[in-house]
């Protein structure tokens, strides 16, 4: 880039040398006001950018950033070695001794690796890495309502190296229920919480295992091939009536027996045992369930830092700053030149 910098401007500074040198030879030679007539004709004032027609300068914006809870990214520095702690890009200044939303602590150091698109960019490895975060009481959509969870949308980038044959992306414990056995005439205790598994059934296939709850909803016979892009984006949402499960571009969705369902005391974890070996990009919570279209724009987002698009907007700009002061300069020369120009002409037009 400096590079390139250093080449425009020997390139403009020589283009203007050119102008003066050859404005002064014709003045050596010239011989009427036509002469200098033409002269002045032939000098050009640079136009002004406009910055509006540069698509580039339009940098996306997160949707619904408000209903954001949690925001872990690789490509913001908010990872900690010396802490053991991930913290979410909205809200590190939030108490740490509560964690409310503040950080995921991780059991070993996160390596970093450079995305095999761009090399600027660097995702977590997180093989043998558990993420633990704040309470699953946090995530409720209204704490004054005996922690209730109704509605929600989490969103995954990741690059999967190696899935081991039980995998768990994902786990929010919550609050066991009762229900009354007529056989046994007690009550028993049913277990309830918010999963994503991925489950090897046998060689290359998988079951995506999501549970809400106390009941699973199963994605059948997926080949590990779909892993095998650069990334692969997960989302998980529920609402009142509907399941939706994303895997890249491929949708499911599932109904849902709304009920209440009472969010625990106990960490949210990511990778729980380590058992995923992949680079993490980005993880994001959001406290609703997003329509399709805001889906779309996360993805865009994340997508837009991933590939190092604002890094390449940054070093635009940066250029085009420094391009800027070299037009300002050269349009300078020309108005001078100009002038120059028009006093010879008043010169000429006196000694007639």
């Amino acid at each position: 880039m400096k590079l390139l910098i250093s080449i425009s401007s020997f390139l403009l500074g020589y283009f203007i040398f050119l102008t003066f040198y050859t404005t002064y030879k014709n003045i050596e030679k010239f011989s009427s006001k036509e002469d200098i007539a033409i002269i002045k004709d032939d000098i050009e004032i640079i136009p002004k950018d406009d910055k509006n027609n540069d698509p580039l300068n339009n940098e996306l914006e997160l949707p619904n950033k408000s209903d954001i809870l949690m925001f872990l990214s690789s490509y913001n520095n908010n990872v900690i070695n010396e802490k053991f702690k991930w913290y979410s890009e909205f809200n590190k200044a939030d108490s740490e001794t509560l964690n409310k939303g503040s950080y995921f602590s991780f059991n070993n150091i996160i390596q970093f690796k450079p995305f095999l698109l761009n090399e600027k960019i660097l995702g977590a490895n997180i093989n043998n890495i558990e993420l633990s975060g704040p309470n699953a009481e946090y995530f409720s959509n209204n704490i004054d309502d005996n922690n209730v969870l109704k509605h929600f949308t989490i969103m995954f980038h990741i690059k999967i190296n190696k899935l081991s044959e039980k995998n768990t992306l994902y786990e929010m414990i919550c609050n066991t229920t009762t229900k009354y056995d007529t056989d046994k005439e007690e009550e028993i205790y049913i277990p309830n919480s918010v999963y994503i598994k991925l489950n090897r059934i046998k060689d290359n296939i998988y079951n995506i295992v999501i549970n809400i709850g106390s009941k699973n909803y199963i994605i059948e016979d997926i080949n590990d091939n779909i892993f095998n892009s650069d990334i692969t984006f997960m989302s998980l949402k529920l609402d009142n009536k509907k399941i939706v499960f994303i895997l890249n571009e491929n949708i499911y969705n599932f109904d849902y027996d709304s009920y209440d369902l009472v969010t625990s005391n106990q960490p949210v974890i990511i990778n729980k045992k380590g058992n995923i070996d992949g680079v993490f990009y980005n993880f994001g919570y959001y406290n609703d369930s997003l329509t399709m279209s805001d889906i779309n724009k996360y993805k865009k987002y994340i997508n837009f830092y991933i590939y190092g698009a604002n890094k390449i907007i940054s070093e635009k700009n940066e250029l085009s700053s420094e391009l800027k002061v070299l037009k300002n300069k050269y349009n300078e020369s020309m108005i001078d030149n100009k002038k120059l120009l028009e006093n010879l002409q008043k010169y000429v037009d006196n000694n007639k």
